[in-house]
């Protein structure tokens, strides 16, 4: 299961939303969902590659459309994965607190 944390050990919300906000996915990572760290993490990856590909052609090429196309589903998955690593931090926060009044 992705959301459960160590004994006794919760994740900070803040502390995940920021290093999403570094990094993509990085948040998820700390918050312990991994499937969500590898996804925001590989579409940063995938959008960096296809615009680092489609411009520096030659010095008179402009970027084209895939480069926008790219700079589109960064300005959307970036954002997303900040939500999402808080999300998950406090599910893991939530879950341990459960955990504990059992």
């Amino acid at each position: 299961m992705p959301f459960v944390p160590a004994e006794g050990e919760v994740k900070s919300p803040v502390a995940a939303g920021l290093l999403s906000l570094l990094v993509p996915g990085v948040g998820s990572f700390y918050a312990g969902n991994s499937k969500h760290g590898f996804t925001h993490f590989g579409v940063a990856l995938g959008a960096a590659f296809v615009a680092m590909a489609s411009c520096g052609q030659g010095h008179d090429s402009p970027c084209g459309g895939a480069s926008d196309a790219a700079a589109l589903v960064t300005l959307v998955n970036w954002p997303w994965s900040i939500v999402t690593a808080v999300r998950d931090a406090r599910a893991t926060r939530d879950g341990a607190s459960r955990r504990s009044q059992k």
